[in-house]
Parts: structure tokens; C-alpha cells; sequence
């Protein structure tokens, strides 16, 4: 069966890297111990229709890794936006969509905040959770 669609949230660090947990639960969360970045882009790949789509979350220093594995299943990345917590901080997160078969072009989405400076969510995030105006 083919999807239309095909939404991942992978295990962020490569086995040996990072903090590792004792907690097994989060240890296999957190690390590539059960499947590895390429294993999950590779089932989406399989699992996509012709112009179907990946999104994926990921951390920022994977960043290179998931592009080149896209593309050797033939996913070309078509949108990257970063997530930051605040307006100052590093990064933390990024949202990527990859579409099966798609021809080259990588659109850089703006600056995803989460919280304000006081702590509260952004106007931004209560859009995206249906809150804004409440």
C-alpha cells in the first residue's frame, strides 16, 4: 500500500552519541538502537506514492544526514524550518518535508518561536494550535 503522506519523528542520536539513558523506553526513543535515520527515511520512501510526501522532526545537526539519505531514496527535500525555543536561543528543532520523485528546489521557511520572552507561547504556536485571539 502507498500513502499519500508519511509523518516521523526518529530517534535524534546516532548510537554513541549524546547522553544515553538507562531507561530503555527512552534510551530506544532517543537512540538509533531499533532503527536508524536511513531504516526510517528508507520505509517512507517505500511507502509513499509518486509525489507523496515525508515530514520529519529532527535536530538541527542531523540535518546534512537526513538530505543526503533523502536523496539516495529519491526524497528531495522542499521545506526546512527551524524551531527555536525563544527569539535568542540556538536552535532545537527542524521540520523538514521531502517529496518522493520531486525535481530540486528547497524552500527556507521562517523562524518557528516557541515561547516568548516572559515564558508564554508565541503567537505563532497558539496559530498553529488553534488558540490564537482566545
Amino acid at each position: 500500500m502507498e500513502y499519500d503522506a508519511v509523518v516521523c519523528n526518529p530517534p535524534y542520536k546516532e548510537v554513541g552519541t549524546g547522553l544515553t539513558n538507562e531507561n530503555d523506553v527512552k534510551l530506544i526513543s532517543r537512540h538509533e538502537i531499533k532503527g536508524t535515520l536511513e531504516d526510517f527515511i528508507k520505509s517512507a520512501s517505500k511507502s509513499l506514492k509518486d509525489k507523496g510526501s515525508l515530514y520529519m522532526v529532527n535536530k538541527p545537526e542531523r540535518i546534512i544526514d537526513i538530505f543526503e539519505i533523502c536523496r539516495k531514496y529519491k526524497l528531495e527535500p522542499k521545506e526546512l524550518q527551524i524551531v527555536y525555543s525563544k527569539i535568542n536561543s540556538n536552535p532545537t528543532l527542524i521540520l523538514i518535508k521531502a517529496t518522493k520523485n520531486a525535481r530540486k528546489y528547497l524552500k527556507i521557511k521562517k523562524p518557528l518561536y516557541i515561547y516568548n520572552e516572559d515564558g508564554s507561547y508565541t503567537n505563532q504556536i497558539l496559530e498553529i494550535y488553534g488558540k490564537k485571539g482566545e
